[in-house]
């Protein structure tokens, strides 16, 4: 591991054998970092830039203590997997198509969308201390899971819409940021309660800018 990198074009981790970056320094990604092909990627070392990160078909691994930073965006695509073992990770837009798997451990904060497809819930897993942090104005977060509210205007809802469903553990809305709740994708879980269909927006606020386990 003695070694820098600066990214300006493409790596991907599209071959049998895993592709580790290891490196003496923080590195720096203006082009694309990416695992395809079944690949995958494990990076063990904190990154910076205006570059892409894309586990397109490939699986993307944050290791513990890493802290990936970009300007650019993070899509999960065509049975790609990004995993965040107690990493952190700040992007623009995150973009999961119905195929993708995301398993977050720890957190990640957005200055833009954060939109999925996905249609199993066993695909979108939040570990019980992950967040995800909106800091956009004007940004969007798909809601895609099942509406068990039973009291929407007290902000109560029943135990099961945090089993088996998409939830986040905890939500925070950063500073200045102005976040909007949207049904974008059928995520299998629209349902017409007598005013059209919707996927869950039920939410257990905390305070007024976090919110801890929240239906999406």
């Amino acid at each position: 591991n003695l070694m820098a990198l600066t990214n300006r074009g493409l790596i991907d981790a599209n071959q049998t054998n895993t592709l580790t970056i290891d490196l003496n320094s923080a590195g720096i990604n203006d082009g694309t970092l990416k695992a395809s092909n079944s690949g995958i990627l494990i990076v063990k070392d904190d990154f910076s830039g205006a570059g892409r990160w894309e586990a397109d078909g490939g699986k993307i691994q944050l290791d513990s203590g890493v802290d990936v930073t970009t300007t650019g965006s993070i899509k999960v695509l065509n049975g790609g997997e990004l995993e965040l073992n107690s990493a952190t990770m700040t992007g623009s837009n995150l973009t999961i198509d119905s195929s993708g798997i995301l398993d977050i451990n720890s957190g990640i904060a957005l200055s833009g969308n954060f939109l999925y497809s996905i249609t199993n819930e066993a695909d979108a897993v939040w570990g019980g201390t992950s967040f995800l942090k909106m800091n956009g104005f004007d940004s969007f977060l798909e809601l895609g899971g099942q509406d068990f509210g039973t009291d929407p205007a007290n902000h109560v809802g029943a135990a099961a819409g945090f089993s088996l469903n998409f939830d986040l553990t905890e939500l925070i809305i950063g500073s200045g940021a102005k976040l909007h709740l949207a049904d974008f994708f059928d995520n299998a879980n629209r349902v017409n309660h007598g005013f059209g269909t919707a996927e869950a927006r039920g939410k257990r606020p905390d305070t007024r800018r976090k919110t801890k386990k929240i239906n999406v």
